[in-house]
């Protein structure tokens, strides 16, 4: 009359590790066609950063602060905020400034008073670092 329910972890363990199974090769397919864009910074992501030098410097130009600290989050955030409100790639806006539209003038004009005002607190942030250490 009553099952026992000794098995029951081990039962849901297995039943979501095949559902991983299943569904992570679909997954995966689904991002890789769906969006290009994401495809193909993977694959030269994979081939570029295995190389040992670009082909035009001398050694890559990666960070050296690998910290996630106020600054990148609130930079990330309002980078993240302006282009869903804009509707903008910052890089493909350049291109849009073309089509005539006052939307991309507006929005590069945004960008740039965002970049003079990032770096000007960028440089506060730094020097208030440096005064409190």
């Amino acid at each position: 009359m009553f099952r026992s329910n000794v098995g029951a972890p081990d039962r849901i363990a297995r039943l979501l590790l095949g559902m991983l199974l299943i569904s992570l090769p679909l997954l995966t397919n689904f991002v890789l066609w769906t969006n290009p864009v994401l495809s193909g910074a993977a694959i030269v992501g994979g081939v570029v950063l295995k190389r040992p030098a670009p082909v035009l410097a001398s050694s890559f130009a990666l960070p050296a602060n690998r910290k996630i600290d106020v600054p990148l989050v609130a930079g990330s955030a309002v980078f993240g905020i302006g282009w869903g409100i804009a509707g903008f790639c910052p890089g493909g806006a350049i291109p849009a400034l073309g089509l005539g539209e006052p939307t991309p003038w507006l929005f590069v004009f945004s960008m740039i008073i965002g970049i003079v005002a990032a770096t000007r607190a960028r440089a506060a942030y730094r020097a208030r670092a440096a005064a409190t250490a």
